[in-house]
């Protein structure tokens, strides 16, 4: 994380690789995969991602500047919470979870008695919502935008002012 007078960055880069067999030296005689050092076996195949978002303040909100690069093809699930008791207009409600909206429209508005914040930007490039390593599901109305990487996305989220 880095802050200037206008700005804040968050960087992370992840990898992952496909463990292949043991060499036969190292397989215990009882079958055991605790005895098996997983540090002896042999990576291939190492995927990479690498995220970057940029946060900026504009008027009446903020700008979220989105860049994931590294490994293509790999399906992204941003997921943004929202207080429970709110309502989503301009989402579309995943069928049997009342509190989980996929991306529908050019913007989506989040109204919680006389507040309302407007945001633009989100995409829906698929369907899924809990992808594979990721953290669960937080406990919120949740809208989620999707894509594959390479992703790059500007996302307002603004006050509506009357």
């Amino acid at each position: 994380m880095a802050v200037t007078d206008d700005e804040i960055q968050l960087k992370q880069s992840l990898s992952g690789p496909y463990y292949q067999p043991i060499a036969k030296e190292f397989i215990d005689r009882d079958g055991s995969w605790e005895a098996m050092p997983r540090e002896e076996r042999p990576q291939s195949e190492i995927q990479t991602i690498h995220y970057a978002c940029s946060v900026f303040e504009i008027n009446h909100g903020i700008r979220l500047k989105i860049d994931l690069t590294g490994t293509d093809g790999v399906p992204v699930a941003l997921e943004l919470g929202f207080r429970k008791g709110g309502h989503l207009t301009g989402a579309g409600m995943i069928p049997n979870d009342p509190e989980s909206f996929l991306w529908q429209d050019r913007e989506v508005i989040y109204e919680s008695g006389k507040d309302a914040i407007r945001i633009t930007g989100g995409q829906l490039q698929h369907r899924w919502t809990q992808l594979r390593g990721a953290l669960p599901k937080l406990d919120a109305n949740c809208l989620y935008v999707t894509g594959f990487t390479p992703f790059q996305l500007v996302i307002d989220i603004e006050a509506v002012v009357a």
